[in-house]
């Protein structure tokens, strides 16, 4: 401390969970929709498992049309892990017990430890998008073919 010129006070801030990632053809990933405190290392991570979802997502489009549709569907993948890794992140590892009320809107079953809870994003994305092929009407499938 004897030798910085200048010190300065960066103070780390928390915001919940946000209600709505998209808009159209826009999506926010990363610290844009879901900002992390450092405490437990997370934001880069889940700034990847953004990426994963959303290339497994926006790969093989059958038109450009579909994209909204495939935005909405990014974040009903995300939203959940994202919020409650986001909740996660404002405890120190040794202090679970502050935010498990918090997390429990997000957690289904107990709530997990950091290292227990994983995701095959692979597996995630295809049953997402198997359970809206299913939903989707036949006008809606008609005006896709040939694309």
């Amino acid at each position: 401390m004897g030798m910085a010129e200048d010190i300065k006070l960066w103070k780390l801030l928390y915001r919940p969970p946000t209600s709505s990632w998209t808009r159209g053809k826009v999506v926010l990933i990363g610290d844009a929709a879901h900002p992390m405190l450092p405490n437990q290392g997370q934001g880069g991570a889940q700034a990847i498992e953004d990426g994963a979802a959303l290339g497994l997502l926006l790969s093989n489009l059958p038109d450009a049309r579909e994209v909204p549709r495939r935005l909405k569907l990014f974040q009903e993948i995300r939203k959940t892990r994202a919020a409650a890794m986001q909740i996660f992140s404002n405890a120190g590892q040794d202090e679970a017990e502050k935010i498990q009320k918090e997390a429990r809107a997000y957690v289904k079953g107990p709530i997990p430890k950091m290292k227990r809870y994983a995701i095959n994003m692979a597996e995630l994305v295809g049953k997402a998008l198997e359970a809206a092929e299913a939903e989707r009407t036949p006008e809606e499938s008609e005006g896709l073919a040939g694309f």
